[in-house]
């Protein structure tokens, strides 16, 4: 008995636990749309968590316009004037530049006691000015790094390591004062001033692989912030930055010599390190929405698709995706390597991710993280197979891709992979249209296309056999009936005659199709079967009486019209006549 009441206080405690982490889930989720102006429905004036209203008596206080459009305004016209003010202090420099007004140390001055008096007054007006303060404050910010700027580069009067190291400095500035004020503008102005810094300080003789290793930092700096604040848009706009960076990057590298080989792995690492800052910490940010609390309802299948590209995951979904597609494309620029070795290091790099994605679905990790994975892993794998092979042997490769991916979806029941072999199947439909509209094949039938297309009907056929609904596995089937009925249009018309030939091998299909649904009692077969015979029909009236001979004018159309009325003979089938025992 002590025993049973125990491990019921287990199983209690157990619970209580999910829905304190469920709960602290939801929480840090609101927290995170309220604090990013991309996401508020309805902007309250604050940046931070909601702040309690002062206690005070009530009063009665005239008509006032719509609290929205109120804080609407403020949030504009904020934005508006801060922008305005700098411009003005960038016009009274050069103002002051053109008529000798004052020295340049004064004008240095000038901007940094500027600057320092915005950021003091954006940290004072903090409790009373929600949305007004961090305007403020990034303005000071700003301030601070157009004065660096001017010293160095227009007056040069100090040296490039005394501003690299003071821009680094208002940087952090920047990214403390957005952790602990919880401000998301000012982790903006951070990650533009950070990413900015190298081209402000830009000097002839610079060091790429400086730039690279400095904009890793900011990227690191900015992925912690979004690690504790996991603000959205700042995760988009790291993104955008550090890869537009990178490219930058890529595109001053030199031409290629032994001696300069250390520029160019410095550029590769760069991207490396890139794609794993904005795949794992997006990965761990959002680990806790992928535990689902016991007092909800158990997952269905689907729910994997629809929780993996849900409002709350789809941008991170996406950006992780792409961190792959960036950091392929940019390191096929960095290196002049030949397709296979591309393909072999494509390979290569496929195998952790399906590794993991192994790893954690026997671990029993939620379904999500380990879609990720594979996707990713099936991404790399299909742009190996496209670097390794060509043409007929690249679309025999990916049609057993596929089929792997159907039946391991069919296996696991995870609906994520089946879904993924499904859009390389759309891809290779319509990669059959082209085959088959392409150039005429030399010789009939025995050739490498039509193996290699008879191959993806006839996988097309099997994967019809592992989807879980029958409307899937008839428009599977539709893909391999009307690509096969183009394979023999493709085919035959090669052979003398070959009009002839089509109108058989059409013939032939029908009436298989035909006989096979009426025996099976399958409607879509007989349809299909039904529809074909008619198709040939229309073909022998239309093209086949002008194109071919005397001799097999009379043949085709002496056959067909036997071979029809045999088979609406034959069709006084099972499935029209009544079962024994009742009335006609």
């Amino acid at each position: 008995m002590a025993e049973d009441n125990q491990k019921k206080l287990l199983e209690v405690i157990k619970r209580l636990d999910q829905r304190v982490a469920d709960l602290n889930r939801r929480v840090q989720k609101l927290e995170a749309q309220l604090d990013d102006p991309w996401f508020r429905t309805e902007d309250s004036g604050e940046s931070g968590p909601a702040a309690s209203p002062s206690p005070g008596p009530a009063q009665t206080a005239p008509p006032t316009p719509p609290k929205d459009e109120v804080s609407q305004g403020e949030f504009w016209l904020n934005k508006i004037g801060i922008a305005l003010l700098l411009m003005g202090l960038a016009f009274l420099f050069k103002y002051s530049l053109d008529q000798n007004w004052m020295t340049p140390p004064v004008r240095i001055l000038m901007g940094s006691i500027l600057g320092s008096v915005l950021l003091a007054l954006g940290v004072k007006l903090r409790a009373d000015r929600k949305i007004l303060s961090p305007v403020l404050q990034g303005g000071g910010l700003a301030t601070f790094y157009m004065t660096v700027f001017a010293a160095f580069q227009l007056y040069a009067l100090i040296p490039h390591l005394y501003a690299f190291s003071v821009m680094i400095g208002i940087t952090l500035l920047a990214f403390t004062l957005a952790v602990r004020q919880y401000e998301f503008a000012l982790a903006l102005v951070a990650v533009t001033g950070g990413l900015s810094t190298p081209f402000l300080l830009h000097q002839e003789a610079g060091s790429l692989p400086g730039l690279v290793l400095y904009t890793c930092l900011v990227l690191a700096g900015s992925m912690a912030v979004y690690y504790f604040r996991p603000w959205r848009s700042l995760l988009w706009y790291s993104w955008a930055g550090g890869w537009v960076v990178l490219g930058i990057a890529e595109g001053e590298l030199p031409a290629y010599k032994v001696e300069r080989i250390f520029q160019f792995w410095s550029v590769e690492g760069g991207v490396l390190f890139a794609f794993a800052l904005f795949w794992i910490i997006p990965l761990l940010t959002k680990q806790r929405q992928w535990h689902p609390s016991t007092s909800e309802k158990s997952a269905e299948p689907k729910t994997v698709f629809e929780n993996t590209f849900a409002e709350h995951n789809a941008p991170v979904t996406a950006l992780m995706v792409f961190s792959g597609i960036m950091a392929w494309l940019l390191s096929y620029l960095i290196w002049d390597l030949p397709d296979e070795r591309w393909g072999q290091i494509l390979l290569a790099f496929c195998l952790p991710f399906f590794s993991i994605a192994f790893v954690l679905w026997r671990r029993g990790t939620p379904p999500e993280p380990v879609a990720l994975h594979a996707a990713m892993g099936v991404f790399l794998l299909t742009l190996g197979l496209w670097h390794l092979f060509d043409d007929n042997l690249l679309f025999f490769a990916l049609s057993v891709e596929a089929t792997a991916l159907h039946w391991f979806g069919k296996r696991t029941r995870e609906h994520v992979v089946t879904y993924t072999g499904t859009v390389i199947l759309m891809l290779l439909t319509a990669w059959l249209c082209m085959r088959i509209l392409g150039r005429v094949p030399e010789t009939a039938v025995v050739n490498w296309r039509a193996g290699a297309d008879l191959a993806f009907l006839l996988l097309a056929a099997y994967w019809s056999t592992l989807m879980p609904k029958k409307e899937e596995s008839q428009a599977y089937l539709l893909v391999a009936y009307v690509g096969w009925i183009g394979w023999l249009w493709r085919e035959l018309n090669v052979l003398p005659h070959g009009s002839a030939w089509v109108s058989i091998g059409w013939g032939l299909t029908g009436a298989a199709l035909l006989l096979y649904g009426v025996r099976t009692k399958r409607i879509n077969a007989f349809r299909a079967g039904l529809g074909t015979l008619v198709l040939v029909a229309v073909k022998l009236t239309l093209f086949d009486l002008s194109h071919l001979s005397a001799l097999w004018r009379i043949l085709i159309f002496m056959g067909f019209g036997a071979a029809f009325l045999w088979i609406s003979y034959w069709m006084k089938s099972p499935w029209t006549q009544p079962a024994p025992g009742k009335p006609a």
